[in-house]
């Protein structure tokens, strides 16, 4: 004969109001992760990319000095990080992806309150979609959203101070 689990003490049971709670919280919560990030987010450090102008190669997903990318306060676990006089060049740029978004800024190991600031300029197909003021060592990150559906090629340039370091942080393909 089957034995019958026995039911939980009643201040164990949730009521009706609880429970729509937690599925709410739930909801919200999970609702906020996935607006921050989609599995199918394709970054641009998993593509193949040509290094047209800079000094060094770029640094893929870490920093300088085997610190992580930084602007200002802003820690990244993904992202490019260049000298700033550097042209990166996509020849392929994911089909059926809207926007190009990313975090921009000088690293954080760079002197804050420096004379010299950069520029960053995001080319699709040879016209500028993007263009950045002039961002100095110390500011926030600028986060930007590029529109990039139908481009066929798409071109990152960070113009300014020749021996300092950009970032961009987060950089990655979205539906959205």
């Amino acid at each position: 004969m089957a034995q019958e689990t026995p039911a939980p003490p009643a201040d164990l049971r949730w009521s009706p109001l609880q429970a729509a709670i937690v599925i709410g919280l739930l909801g919200f919560c999970g609702f906020f992760v996935w607006e921050t990030y989609h599995p199918e987010d394709i970054y641009l450090t998993s593509l193949k990319y040509d290094v047209l102008a800079g000094e060094t190669e770029p640094l893929e997903d870490a920093g300088w000095n085997g610190h992580p990318l930084q602007i200002a306060q802003t820690v990244y676990p993904r992202g490019l990080g260049v000298d700033n006089a550097a042209t990166i060049e996509l020849r392929y740029v994911p089909n059926g992806y809207k926007n190009f978004v990313a975090e921009i800024g000088l690293s954080a190991e760079e002197i804050p309150g420096g004379p010299e600031g950069v520029t960053f300029t995001v080319v699709c197909d040879g016209t500028i979609r993007y263009q950045s003021g002039v961002m100095k060592a110390g500011e926030p990150p600028v986060e930007i959203r590029v529109p990039v559906l139908g481009c066929k090629t798409l071109s990152l340039q960070v113009a300014g101070a020749p021996k300092g370091r950009a970032v961009w942080g987060l950089a990655r393909f979205v539906h959205g």
